[in-house]
This record gives C-alpha cells, sequence and structure tokens, in this order.
C-alpha cells in the first residue's frame, strides 16, 4: 500500500485522493471493535503508512499533509 500511495503522491500528483483512503482505512479500524490486539496492530501499520505518505510529499516539495 505504501508503495502505490507513494505513487499517487508522486506520479498522478492526486492528495485528495490519498486523503480519501487513508481515512477510510481509519473508518474500518474504527469499525472493527473484536480485539483490541488487532486494532492495535492496524494502528502501528496506519501510522508507519501516514508517515510513508508523509515522506513522499515531502520528496514533492510540499509541506506537512494533515492526515
Amino acid at each position: 500500500m505504501v508503495r502505490y500511495l507513494r505513487r499517487v503522491v508522486l506520479e498522478e500528483r492526486d492528495l485528495a485522493k490519498v486523503v480519501s483512503l487513508l481515512r477510510w482505512l481509519e473508518w474500518l479500524i474504527g469499525e472493527n471493535t473484536e480485539s483490541a490486539r488487532g486494532i492495535e496492530a492496524w494502528l502501528v501499520a496506519l501510522k508507519g503508512i501516514k508517515e510513508n505518505v508523509q515522506m513522499a510529499v515531502r520528496d514533492r516539495g510540499l509541506g506537512h499533509l494533515d492526515i
């Protein structure tokens, strides 16, 4: 997913698509109430994805993306 989002930021230049996908993923994680341990693992993964997206945004020469 990180590779795809990096391409969207750098090649497609569609930050709205990236933000929408990340917000959907946050919603999806929030909807899962079955396992706190599973949610914690997903939140760690989401944090890493967001960090990589921010790096791609910086590589593109833009400021911090509010995600």
